[in-house]
């Protein structure tokens, strides 16, 4: 008697569960808020985490993250592995079509990825797997004229040779240096900011303002894979934080969902989603810097005196936990015996402004790098923290012109094994969004650091 009123039990909790999902439908508009008023949304110059997460809507590469964060197919319908794990070979999807109409075939694969090893920052094609490509380094340098691990078999049939097995070799390729474009597109003087691409969305409109739209998706209604659930995509730019705030406390505002720039506003406990660990925080030693050219001794110890000098727990706790430790060696009295009893000033922290418009206080990454030149101030060394728009970031990572340089990568980054052993990985960070109760579909969209808007669907039933 008991096992019959627990199965009925369990067929009315059932039945209370059906009514109260939310079934995915097509149709509504999504409003989304950025603070960057000039976007690049090409695959190969993308510099911020705003501009990578914008085209990643409207581009694809041969594979991409499914919901559950599984790699499913894109433009590439199969491939296969060889047993020493050195050579892939993608079938391409019949259905893959640029937004222009035309089929996506092999030679556009060689041509995308062969732009983006010439023309991509060094830090962009760290996040992809491009670079572990048979001859991919040598091109890059301009040592021969193609990259001959890149081999087109037939129109639909590309085979790609590694110099060694490399198992995240698939998982970059949902990178944005590893978007495919199309060539004719390119000759368009505003595929920069209005491009061609591939992915479930096309772009109809982009404008430049002061405040409002500055950038208009639509549904590509021959996608691959079938249509997103939504119509189309609305990105507004706001100056400041706290008007986006109020528009999308407001009912009826301008704003559906918007990424939390400072982790100070994630004490909001309603409608707050995170995603998490999905960002790395890293320190860049440059040794060539011009301030450690007659500090020796500190130059070879400057990773040490890092990684004993910099207090990541209490970082993490200055974002309210909202991440997890990659190493944490604290130890000031260590740093301070390998440093010795001197003050020493060793030039320039140089910090991206990931949110280029806002005031600097209210970017997380200026925040992080103000706590490390605090902590280092604390064991006698001295660095002036240097916040930079993106093209100059890159600039100083080209000249050299910094000591150290604060890098945020996806977290897929923190698990390959870097060349470059002067990166120094500190911890994982979350991204933290505000979203309308009547989104859905937008929790597990964020694999590699993309939102992938095209799993997200609203409501439009609800009353907001």
């Amino acid at each position: 008697m008991k096992a019959i009123k627990f199965a009925i039990l369990l067929l009315f909790t059932f039945a209370i569960n059906i009514e109260a999902v939310i079934l995915p439908k097509y149709g509504g508009l999504l409003k989304f808020a950025v603070f960057q008023s000039t976007l690049c949304l090409d695959p190969a110059k993308i510099q911020t985490n705003t501009e990578k997460c914008i085209a990643g809507n409207i581009f694809d590469g041969l594979v991409r993250y499914s919901r559950g964060k599984r790699l499913s197919p894109a433009v590439a319908s199969s491939w296969d592995r060889s047993d020493d794990g050195k050579t892939w070979t993608f079938r391409l999807s019949e259905s893959a079509r640029f937004h222009n109409g035309r089929k996506v075939n092999a030679s556009d694969i060689k041509f995308s990825w062969q732009r983006s090893l010439k023309h991509a920052s060094d830090e962009l094609l760290a996040e992809c797997s491009l670079g572990s490509i048979k001859g991919a380094i040598r091109y890059r340098l301009g040592k021969q004229s193609e990259v001959d691990g890149i081999q087109i078999l037939e129109d639909n049939t590309i085979r790609i040779l590694l110099d060694q097995s490399d198992d995240y070799f698939l998982a970059g390729l949902t990178s944005a240096p590893a978007w495919i474009v199309p060539r004719e597109a390119l000759e368009k003087s505003d595929f920069d900011s209005r491009p061609t691409g591939c992915g479930p969305f096309r772009c109809v409109s982009a404008t430049k303002k002061i405040d409002g739209e500055i950038l208009r998706l639509e549904a590509y209604k021959d996608y691959a894979y079938g249509r997103p659930y939504l119509d189309g995509i609305v990105f507004i730019y706001f100056s400041d934080f706290a008007s986006a705030l109020l528009q999308f406390e407001i009912t009826d505002g301008d704003v559906d969902c918007l990424e939390l720039p400072n982790i100070r506003f994630s004490k909001r406990s309603s409608n707050l989603m995170t995603i998490s660990d999905n960002r790395s925080v890293y320190l860049h030693i440059n040794n060539a810097s011009p301030a450690l050219k007659n500090k020796q001794a500190i130059r070879r110890s400057l990773p040490e005196i890092i990684k004993y000098g910099i207090d990541t727990k209490s970082i993490l706790q200055m974002l309210y936990d909202q991440g997890s430790h990659i190493s944490s060696k604290y130890n000031p009295d260590k740093a301070k015996m390998i440093i010795g009893d001197n003050r020493i000033n060793i030039g320039r922290l140089i910090v991206i402004k990931c949110f280029p418009d806002l005031a600097e206080q209210d970017d997380d990454a200026f925040q992080i790098s103000r706590r490390i030149e605090l902590d280092l101030s604390k064991i006698r060394v001295d660095i002036a923290v240097t916040p930079l728009e993106p093209k100059d970031f890159r600039k100083s990572i080209s000249d050299k012109s910094y000591t150290l340089a604060l890098h945020i990568f996806s977290s897929s980054f923190a698990n390959r094994n870097l060349l470059d052993s002067l990166y120094m990985p500190l911890f994982n960070q979350n991204t933290n969004i505000l979203l309308r109760p009547n989104i859905f579909g937008l929790a597990d969209s964020a694999p590699n650091n993309i939102l992938q808007l095209d799993e997200v669907y609203l409501d439009l039933s609800s009353a907001d």
